[in-house]
């Protein structure tokens, strides 16, 4: 298959998911991420807001909040660039044109990315190598380059968005990690 029918495929699996099934594997995937070495090191941890049946964030947004760890999460301008800032409260949200929830940047400031140590990063399907396609605007793609540190980067995902390959382009980013409700995946190189 190729990348827009592999993207069509997963994309009409995981609408098929109920919202019980959703909730709970956004709980597994909180307890593998915490689970993370690099999870218990992070001070300031970059992940975005799921919507849509996307892997849940939401548990592991209120466990990051709570614990007082700086959440980070992006803004998607028209040109389809993320621009990442500091989340304090739930209540900072807002949502974009499309119904994503989003960090508001008129009472947010933005992140700076020399201090991002992980970052969880959406997809639509990953592979056991690390790779990753997403919604096919490159948001990501050109995103995480610019970051100036090293951090850990980690795609989140159902089990059944990971396969064993999956085509790449030379501009996909690489994750170092997986993590499904099953546990947790280290990208073979």
């Amino acid at each position: 298959m190729n990348r827009t029918e592999l993207r069509t495929q997963m994309l009409q699996c995981r609408a098929q998911l109920s919202q019980e099934v959703v909730d709970a594997c956004a709980l597994r995937m909180q307890q593998h991420i915490e689970g993370i070495p690099a999870y218990a090191d992070a001070g300031q941890i970059m992940l975005y807001c799921s919507y849509k049946n996307e892997a849940g964030t939401l548990p592991l947004l209120h466990a990051i909040l709570a614990s007082g760890r700086q959440a980070i999460l992006p803004v998607t301008d028209k040109a389809f660039n993320i621009h990442p800032y500091c989340l304090t409260s739930l209540s900072q949200l807002r949502s974009d044109i499309r119904g994503i929830p989003e960090p508001n940047p008129s009472c947010c400031h933005p992140a700076d990315l020399s201090k991002i140590q992980m970052i969880i990063v959406p997809g639509v399907v990953f592979d056991r190598r690390g790779g990753r396609i997403g919604f096919g605007r490159g948001c990501y793609d050109r995103f995480l380059p610019l970051l100036k540190e090293d951090p850990c980067i980690v795609g989140l995902a159902y089990e059944f968005q990971v396969l064993p390959r999956i085509p790449q382009t030379p501009l996909d980013y690489p994750m170092q990690l997986i993590v499904t409700e099953q546990g947790v995946i280290a990208a073979e190189r």
